[in-house]
């Protein structure tokens, strides 16, 4: 338990240690032993698990928030989401938009990432068409339903 954590959801595991070499021989271990033959646990990106990015804090605990697929890019790469001029019922957009939100919400670990993640996810609907009066409200919808001041925040930072 002093040299390292893992975390098991349906046949995705995270491993979390340390570098200095102590649990190493745990976690090759476990690496063998996770799973009955033929099976066997394969490397994936390192900051990332069931689409939540981590980060180390500078105090030593961890930072997360809901993965940009699309950071870095120079074109939208990865498309989830219906545009808004599709023939899909309003209602069913709403519903998604507002999903996000909340998925963001819920995997962020501070206000920081809750707003960087946020932005993201504002900006990838933005590239749908959606317009920003709908995103603000989006925010403000979130705001009502979680007291979280940082939506309102998120929804002065959205520019024309």
């Amino acid at each position: 338990k002093a040299t390292f954590a893992a975390a098991r959801y349906m046949d995705d595991v995270a491993i979390l240690y340390r570098t200095n070499g102590e649990g190493n021989g745990a976690v090759e271990r476990l690496r063998r032993e996770c799973y009955l033959p033929p099976l066997r646990l394969e490397e994936a990106d390192q900051e990332v698990f069931l689409e939540t990015e981590f980060t180390c804090a500078p105090t030593g605990g961890l930072r997360h928030r809901l993965k940009n697929k699309n950071a870095g890019l120079q074109d939208q790469d990865v498309w989830r989401y219906h545009r808004y001029d599709s023939y899909i019922p309003q209602l069913q957009k709403s519903g998604v938009l507002m999903g996000v939100l909340k998925k963001v919400e819920w995997m962020a670990s501070d206000e920081e990432q809750l707003r960087g993640a946020a932005t993201d996810k504002l900006m990838e609907f933005a590239g749908l068409g959606y317009p920003l009066k709908v995103l603000r409200r989006a925010c403000y919808k979130m705001y009502g339903a979680s007291a979280n001041p940082e939506w309102v925040d998120v929804a002065r930072t959205l520019h024309d």
